[in-house]
């Protein structure tokens, strides 16, 4: 079934956050510097930011959320560097009281677009966010 018009215009519009000193907010289509200059510092190419949480789109609880965060946490840290972040719904409060609360995830680096597809997948989520160094991130739908 492919993905519904609304979801995907939220997903467009999220803010895509990795967590530092300064965060770095990641917006689709709009090319970030701060990300480019995190990737030269780690001699990546490439970038992607993935979550395992609120399969297929759909609200889980807490505690089946954060068994996809371990599973997908041992899966990345047996071959690749990443840094932690989450996706937010610009419209909800830092309490969650707008349309979705913000999903953990991880900015994961030079991870192969096909294996980033085949992770998502394997986590139900309907897309994922890729970037080049140099370019803008983009929205990958995975449904």
């Amino acid at each position: 079934m492919p993905l519904d018009p609304a979801k995907r215009r939220a997903y467009e519009k999220a803010d895509y956050v990795v967590f530092g000193a300064p965060e770095i907010v990641l917006h689709i289509g709009e090319r970030s510097a701060a990300l480019d200059t995190l990737l030269t510092e780690a001699n990546a190419t490439s970038a992607t930011f993935i979550s395992s949480d609120n399969p297929n789109g759909e609200l889980a609880n807490e505690f089946e959320n954060q068994a996809g965060r371990r599973a997908l946490e041992t899966l990345l840290n047996a071959s690749y560097s990443w840094l932690p972040g989450e996706g937010r719904d610009p419209n909800a409060g830092p309490d969650w009281e707008g349309e979705w609360p913000a999903e953990p995830s991880a900015l994961v680096l030079d991870m192969p677009i096909e294996e980033a597809i085949r992770i998502g997948r394997v986590f139900s989520q309907n897309a994922i966010v890729y970037v080049e160094k140099g370019k803008p991130p983009e929205l990958v739908v995975l449904v």
